[in-house]
């Protein structure tokens, strides 16, 4: 089992634009499919619940570790309340580094600490937040490509 999960994607949009549809609560949201509840600033312990019909009444709690202007925004979440009532698991982290690219910004979205879960939990959740990347990368791009 893989402990991380690594998304790759080249965006046709300007650094500066991907930049703040990551880094700004409201647009994070709106592409995300979610409410998160405050502006993303380090320290910051936020909540999201997801909007979309897919996952309703999914919430989670992520706190902001690293937000280094147009390069690198990441923070740690862990379920908070979900379908296999997950809460007691460890968090996972979560890095979106960016590089300019002649056609736009690389993306990499990395998610990673899924060998700390337990036996239980690790192969599902591995396997949602592989398809939920895949599903929030087309998401992002549809957003910042717009």
């Amino acid at each position: 089992m893989h402990d991380s999960i690594q998304k790759k994607i080249n965006l046709a949009a300007p650094i500066d634009r991907v930049w703040s549809a990551l880094t700004d609560f409201e647009q994070f949201g709106t592409w995300f499919r979610a409410e998160i509840s405050g502006p993303f600033v380090v320290g910051a312990v936020l909540r999201g619940v997801a909007t979309s019909q897919e996952q309703e009444c999914v919430a989670w709690t992520l706190e902001v570790t690293k937000l280094e202007p147009e390069h690198l925004f990441a923070f740690t979440w862990q379920d908070e309340v979900g379908p296999a009532q997950r809460e007691t698991e460890p968090a996972t982290s979560v890095t979106f580094r960016l590089d300019p690219i002649s056609t736009g910004t690389r993306l990499v979205i990395a998610e990673t600490g899924f060998a700390a879960l337990s036996d239980k939990n690790r192969i599902d959740m591995f396997k949602e937040n592989t398809n939920g990347w895949n599903e929030q990368a087309q998401n992002l791009a549809a957003y910042v490509e717009a």
